[in-house]
C-alpha cells in the first residue's frame, strides 16, 4: 500500500519473525540447562538464530577462537537447535555477536561491552595477565586474520585508558562500549590468513606433544592435555578437537600409540 517491494517487505517480515522465534528459543534453552554445570551460565547467553536469505550476512564470515567457555557452549547450542529444527544447519556468524565482559580490580567493578573478535583479544591474557603477548602469537591465540586483529587490538589500549580514569577519579563502578563497525577484508583473504595459522597452531600442537612424550614416555591422556594446555597456554588454547586430532596423526604415524591394557594412556614410540 506504500509502495515497497513485495521482496523487501517478505524480508522484513521474516527478520521480524527471527527476532520472536529467537525469544522463544532462549527461555527454553535456558529453562532446560538452568541446572546444568556449564562453563557459562545458560541465563547470561542470548542466542540470536536468524535467516541467512533474510539478513544477507552469508558472506560475512571472519574465522575467531573463541574463549573457552563460548566454545564448550557452542555444542549444547547445536545440539538443543537440532532437536527442535531438524534438517536446517547452522553458521556461526561472529562479526554479529557481542557481549559484556564484567570483572573487578582493587578500584572497583567495570562492565565493558565488546565485539566477539575484542572479547578473545582480552581473553588472551585471562592466563597470563601482567605478562607481554608478541602479535604473533596473539594471532595464534586469537585466530584472527592479520588485518582483522590489528582493527581490533585498540580495545586493548582503550581498556588501559578507561581503568586509569575510573582510578584518578576514584569511580568505584563504571561502563564502557568498546563495540565498533569493523572494515572488513575480502573473505579470499581472511580465509588464505586463516589456513596459514591453523598450520602452525597444528606444528606448534604437534611439536609440543612430542616434547612433553620425550619426557614423560608414558602419560594418560588426562595428563597429556593439561601439560599441553601448560606449554602452549603462551601462544594460544588449543581446543580440545584440535587436540586429539593431533594425537590421532600422531599414532597414525608412529610417534605415539596407545597403551593396550588402557586406551587412555600413550607411549612414546622412539
Amino acid at each position: 500500500e506504500v509502495g515497497m517491494p513485495a521482496d523487501y517487505v517478505n524480508k522484513l517480515a521474516r527478520m521480524f519473525q527471527d527476532i520472536k522465534v529467537s525469544e522463544d528459543l532462549n527461555q527454553v534453552f535456558k529453562e532446560m540447562h538452568k541446572h546444568n554445570k556449564l562453563a557459562l551460565p545458560a541465563d547470561s547467553v542470548n542466542i540470536k538464530i536468524l535467516n541467512a536469505g533474510a539478513w544477507s550476512r552469508s558472506s560475512e564470515k571472519v574465522f575467531v577462537s573463541l574463549p573457552t567457555e563460548l566454545e564448550d557452549l557452542i555444542p549444547e547450542v547445536e545440539d538443543f537447535y537440532k532437536r527442535n529444527h531438524s534438517g536446517r544447519k547452522l553458521h556461526w556468524h561472529h562479526l554479529m555477536s557481542n557481549g559484556i565482559i564484567t570483572f573487578k580490580n582493587e578500584v572497583g567493578q567495570y562492565d565493558l561491552e565488546v565485539t566477539t573478535f575484542q572479547l578473545a583479544v582480552l581473553f588472551a591474557w585471562n592466563q597470563r595477565p601482567r605478562e607481554k603477548i608478541s602479535f604473533e602469537n596473539l594471532k595464534l591465540a586469537t585466530e584472527l586474520p592479520d588485518a582483522e586483529l590489528r582493527r581490533t587490538l585498540w580495545v586493548r589500549a582503550l581498556t588501559s585508558v578507561f581503568l586509569l580514569v575510573c582510578q584518578l577519579h576514584e569511580q568505584k563502578r563504571g561502563k564502557i562500549n568498546l563495540i565498533g563497525r569493523l572494515q572488513l577484508t575480502t573473505e579470499r583473504m581472511r580465509e588464505e590468513e586463516n589456513e596459514g595459522i591453523v598450520q602452525l597452531r597444528i606444528l606448534r600442537t604437534q611439536e609440543a606433544i612430542i616434547q612433553i612424550m620425550k619426557m614423560r614416555k608414558r602419560i594418560s591422556n588426562a595428563q597429556l592435555q593439561t601439560e599441553l594446555v601448560e606449554i602452549l597456554k603462551n601462544m594460544f588454547l588449543p581446543q580440545k578437537k584440535m587436540i586429539k586430532e593431533q594425537i590421532e596423526w600422531l599414532i597414525e604415524h608412529k610417534y605415539i600409540k596407545r597403551d593396550e591394557s588402557d586406551i587412555n594412556t600413550f607411549i612414546y614410540m622412539a
